[in-house]
């Protein structure tokens, strides 16, 4: 009876020909749109292994007011930030790098008994990103809540590490009701690496610039034309985890006779000729760049301390049971 029972038993799908590491943020999305378009398969007629890629995807289209225009970036974590949040009330709640606002737009959506939302940025590109998009939310949930709570709107245009400041000013006793949820999405944005004038692209010439901030008078520049040769391989190694963090800041400083280091482009050619093609590989080289470049990026934005002091002040503004 066994032998019969698993003989009647379906197959399992068969695996896909990508490897298992492109299903996994953020391939998993464009994986979805290439499977979705005419020129692969329609998504009704989708073998099984592939559903469930289609249906983030659906879900990510579908998302409430976003059903005629879809927004022009989707967070790739978007549906699993809902989901931290699902369930939960958020009478009030801050989003720490609001960014273009995709996070934002769709908790606010997503939760019609907020009351208060609060939205820290220190890139002014961000806010003028953001704020349409979130008025545009904001006029989504009046429309089409059953709820007659008024929703407040506070943006700042400063680092996440004055989150209790912030809140502080705005007088909203957070001795008493505390805040309800606190979002942090650390790392860069696609706004940022977008535009080259920011130096942040291995991929665009740019100045060697890396501020998130522009009113911060330290630029990546600075430190690579002025620091001492100890404190650029001390960096090299602590934030960017390079192997060679001191042959790299010797050649840092060594191009200091030439001119110095200016631009992006400038950076990777010193990288580049920096190590011998027998010792990197073909690609090692880019490898060891994407790490210097991470290394300039904390130190000038001092994202390490920013972020122990953030989360700091966060827990202790933040109500009891309730979720960073």
């Amino acid at each position: 009876l066994s032998t019969l029972l698993l003989c009647r038993l379906p197959l399992p799908p068969p695996p896909l020909s990508r490897p298992r590491s492109l299903l996994r943020p953020p391939y998993r999305s464009q994986i979805c749109s290439s499977l979705c378009s005419p020129a692969f398969l329609p998504p009704n007629h989708a073998p099984r292994h592939v559903a469930p890629l289609l249906k983030r995807q659906q879900e990510l289209q579908n998302l409430d007011g976003f059903e005629e225009e879809p927004p022009t970036h989707v967070p790739v974590l978007l549906q699993d930030v809902l989901e931290a949040f699902r369930g939960r009330k958020l009478g009030l709640f801050v989003d720490c790098t609001l960014g273009a606002g995709g996070h934002a737009c769709a908790i606010v959506r997503e939760h019609p008994e907020m009351e208060t939302f609060v939205g820290l940025d220190v890139d002014p590109l961000a806010h003028t990103v953001a704020s349409p998009n979130l008025q545009a939310a904001v006029d989504f949930r009046s429309t089409n809540s059953t709820t007659n709570s008024h929703l407040k709107v506070h943006l700042f245009r400063t680092n996440f590490r004055n989150i209790k400041c912030k809140l502080e000013q705005l007088e909203l006793n957070l001795a008493q009701r505390g805040v309800d949820g606190i979002l942090m999405d650390l790392g860069m944005s696609s706004m940022q690496l977008d535009a080259a004038e920011r130096g942040f692209s291995l991929q665009k010439d740019g100045p060697a610039d890396m501020r998130m901030d522009p009113l911060l008078n330290l630029k990546a520049d600075d430190i690579l034309n002025s620091w001492p040769e100890a404190e650029v391989a001390r960096l090299l190694r602590e934030y960017g985890e390079e192997s060679r963090w001191r042959h790299f800041a010797q050649k840092i400083v060594e191009a200091r006779l030439a001119g110095g280091i200016h631009s992006t482009s400038q950076l990777l050619e010193v990288i580049h000729n920096s190590i011998s093609r027998k010792v990197s590989g073909r690609q090692g080289w880019k490898k060891s760049a994407i790490r210097i470049f991470q290394a300039l990026r904390i130190a000038v934005n001092d994202e390490l301390e920013s972020l122990t002091e953030a989360l700091s002040d966060a827990f202790t503004c933040l109500a009891p049971k309730d979720k960073i």
